[in-house]
């Protein structure tokens, strides 16, 4: 019996971890924020209730971590050697990028769309900008 390295259980947790942020964007994308249970995310991601406890500590928490995650993904976009200063060129390349992500991912973007614009998720947005 073979046992699996630290850096293997870190990839496993990584990969689940995606596959239940991105089942969370598309429930809660189709059915709304408040209609959709950890439940009804775990049987969609193929995990228990219990194991989705382990990787968010409340829906909230998950919901947060889908817009934090593809925030970062914006701002890594913008300003990618993270120095606090965008350049004319790092804008260029940032509207570049943008629109072939745009393209590339039009679902996800889409997704992404509809969830930050439910009431409860765009309050969330303006509490994080003032901090």
């Amino acid at each position: 019996m073979s046992h699996r390295t630290t850096k293997q259980n870190q990839e496993i947790r990584e990969i689940k971890r995606k596959q239940i942020l991105d089942t969370a964007l598309n429930l809660f994308s189709d059915s709304g924020f408040h209609a959709t249970s950890i439940s009804k995310i775990a049987k969609e991601a193929g995990i228990s209730k219990g194991l989705m406890y382990n990787y968010f500590e409340s829906k909230e928490a998950l919901l947060f971590a889908i817009v934090d995650e593809i925030s970062t993904e914006i701002m890594d976009m913008m300003n990618p050697d993270h120095d606090d200063e965008i350049t004319t060129q790092e804008m260029e390349d940032f509207f570049t990028l943008m629109f072939d992500s745009l393209n590339e991912k039009r679902e996800h973007w889409k997704l992404y769309y509809q969830i930050t614009m439910q009431k409860d998720v765009l309050e969330y947005l303006t509490e994080q900008s003032k901090s």
